[in-house]
């Protein structure tokens, strides 16, 4: 009944989830300096990049950000590539920043790169889906 009542609540308030289709971080550098590229859904409605181009706001993920966190919660599926920092396959709700991270240690040249879904519900009620593509690459 509360997951209901927090279903109409959201519906009745207007409040939208508002992803992009997709989003892409890349970060490179050279050894022995680290590349770390991440994305971060705050609790307060942001979401956030950190790569080469610093850390960049990218918008809101929810639409008045004044209805967050509310009963949302967020979860990432690994699609392709290394896996990166943070949980992954698990629902979490979003009254915490969740972040994920593609780190590769500067002390070798390389390049750690994954593809992301992510996924934000209300009760069992997926609303919205996008791709994130985190880049990292130490030369």
């Amino acid at each position: 009944m509360s997951i209901l009542l927090a279903a109409f609540g959201a519906i009745g308030t207007g409040a939208q989830i508002t992803l992009a289709a997709s989003y892409s971080v890349s970060a490179t550098n050279t050894v022995p300096l680290n590349a770390s590229a991440s994305i971060e859904f705050q609790s307060d409605g942001d979401i956030v990049t950190v790569g080469d181009l610093g850390t960049v706001d990218e918008g809101d993920w929810i639409d008045p950000k004044a209805s967050a966190p509310g009963s949302y919660e967020i979860r990432a599926t690994l699609v392709s590539g290394d896996t990166p920092s943070g949980t992954l396959g698990s629902w979490l709700a979003l009254t915490s920043n969740r972040t994920w991270t593609n780190n590769k240690p500067g002390a070798t040249p390389g390049v750690r790169s994954c593809q992301l879904t992510i996924e934000i519900r209300l009760g069992s009620t997926v609303l919205d889906t996008t791709t994130v593509d985190l880049y990292a690459e130490v030369s």
